[in-house]
C-alpha cells in the first residue's frame, strides 16, 4: 500500500512538472499584436492610392521574426523595415491599398506570420469606393486628389482643397490618420451646414526633393461617423541646372 502511494505521488509530480514545462514553453513562444489593427479609409474615389502605417508589437517572451507577409490581393502592398521584433519592441508596417476599379464597399485582410508559432495576424482594411465622388453625401471634396507636384527649381510645398457640406447639419471634422506622412494637414475643426471650408497640404521640407503617393483620412460626427480619405500625389521632376561654361570655353 505504501509503495503504491509512493508510485502515485511520483506520477503526479512528473505530470505536474510536464504541465509546468508545457506552460512555460507556451508562454515563451513568440507572439505579436497589431496596434489598432482595423482601419476604415471611408469614402474614396477609384484609381487612388491609400496609405496607412500600423505598428506590430512583440508581446511574447521570445523575439518574433516575421517570415511571411501576404497581401489580400494584388491591390495591396505591405512594407516593413525590420523582420525581427524583440520582446516588448514594435516595428512599423506600411500598407498601401490601390482602389483600382473597385465599386462600393471593400474589405482587405493582409496576413502576417511569424516563425516558431502557429498564430497568424490579420489586419482589416475597409473602404467605400465611389464611382462619382462629386455626388457623395454629405460632403464633397474638390479636387478629389490633391496634386503637389513640382516641375521647376522653385520649391512647391503647398496644395489646397475644398470641402463642401451639402447637408443641413453642422459637423465637427477630426483628422484620424495623418501621422508618418510626407506632409502636414491644416484643416478647420468645423464645417457649417451648406458651407465650405478650405484645407491645406504642406509638404515636409525633407520631402521636397521626392515623389510620393500617400493619403490622409478625416472623420465627421454624423450618425455614421463618416470618413473620407484624400489622396495626395507628388511628382518631383526638376531638371538639373545647366553647368556654367568655363572661362576658356572648354
Amino acid at each position: 500500500m505504501y509503495n503504491q502511494r509512493m508510485r502515485n505521488a511520483r506520477f503526479y509530480r512528473i505530470a505536474l512538472a510536464a504541465l509546468m514545462a508545457l506552460s512555460a514553453s507556451a508562454s515563451a513562444a513568440p507572439k505579436i499584436q497589431a496596434t489598432d489593427g482595423t482601419f476604415s479609409f471611408g469614402k474614396i474615389l477609384q484609381h487612388a492610392v491609400l496609405t496607412r502605417r500600423f505598428w506590430l508589437k512583440s508581446v511574447g517572451d521570445q523575439p518574433a521574426r516575421i517570415v511571411e507577409v501576404t497581401p489580400d490581393c494584388g491591390c495591396t502592398e505591405l512594407f516593413f523595415k525590420d523582420s525581427l521584433i524583440n520582446p516588448k519592441d514594435s516595428v512599423s508596417l506600411d500598407v498601401v491599398l490601390h482602389t483600382r476599379s473597385f465599386i462600393g464597399f471593400i474589405e482587405k485582410r493582409p496576413l502576417i506570420r511569424i516563425a516558431d508559432s502557429n498564430d497568424t495576424l490579420r489586419l482589416k482594411l475597409y473602404a467605400e469606393i465611389l464611382v462619382k465622388p462629386e455626388n457623395a453625401k454629405p460632403l464633397v471634396l474638390t479636387p478629389e486628389k490633391v496634386d503637389v507636384s513640382q516641375y521647376s527649381a522653385r520649391p512647391r510645398r503647398k496644395g489646397v482643397f475644398t470641402i463642401t457640406n451639402n447637408s443641413m447639419s453642422d459637423y465637427q471634422i477630426t483628422v484620424v490618420d495623418s501621422s508618418h506622412k510626407s506632409f502636414d494637414i491644416v484643416l478647420p475643426k468645423f464645417i457649417k451646414a451648406l458651407g465650405k471650408v478650405e484645407g491645406q497640404v504642406i509638404v515636409h521640407k525633407d520631402a521636397v526633393p521626392t515623389s510620393f503617393e500617400q493619403s490622409f483620412t478625416f472623420e465627421i460626427n454624423d450618425d455614421g461617423r463618416s470618413r473620407y480619405s484624400v489622396p495626395i500625389w507628388r511628382l518631383y521632376q526638376v531638371k538639373d541646372a545647366p553647368t556654367p561654361a568655363s572661362p576658356t570655353g572648354k
